[in-house]
């Protein structure tokens, strides 16, 4: 799903054909696949997102449209933004959302993905509720600390922009 970012090489015809295989065998699991692991190497971030710098370990990408919601923390970093059609949120600190809570909701889906070079969990949903029907949510443990970012959508369409900020996450 992400892209790789690769210096231009001069290749002939047979090694580019080899190349080019090798790329699309070397894909793992897909959303429709249950169980599936979705991985990417150093995703492009699209021109006019905003990196947010969660805090000195972690930093995030959202959507050019994104406007920071006022909210007050508890215990943990957490941030709120909203945009035409969706809604995210990020909360990193030692404790991480129980992601069981929403195996009953409609369409649940689990899988295993990377961020950030951390093996963490996608989990997908509908919810009945207005103005959001559908939910993707992603954790992951760096440390000590968990990130949970959640991008909650009026539609499909505007919930794939999730690939691009799950992919975004960066540790140092």
């Amino acid at each position: 799903m992400g892209r790789r970012r690769r210096r231009h090489l001069t290749l002939r015809l047979p090694t580019a054909a080899v190349a080019v295989a090798l790329a699309v065998a070397s894909c793992s699991g897909t959303p429709e696949d249950p169980g599936g692991t979705m991985t990417t190497s150093e995703p492009s971030v699209p021109a006019g997102w905003q990196q947010i710098q969660v805090d000195d370990s972690v930093s995030l990408s959202v959507p050019p449209d994104a406007v920071t919601e006022s909210v007050q923390p508890i215990d943990s970093i957490f941030g709120m933004l909203s945009g035409e059609g969706y809604e995210i949120a990020y909360d990193y600190g030692r404790g991480g959302d129980d992601l069981e809570v929403y195996a009953e909701e409609e369409g649940f889906h689990r899988q295993s993905r990377e961020v950030g070079g951390h093996r963490g969990t996608e989990i997908s949903f509908r919810q009945s509720g207005d103005p959001w029907t559908l939910v993707r949510l992603v954790q992951v443990q760096s440390g000590r600390n968990v990130l949970t970012v959640r991008m909650a959508c009026a539609d499909e369409e505007t919930c794939r922009s999730a690939d691009v900020l799950f992919d975004s996450v960066r540790f140092a």
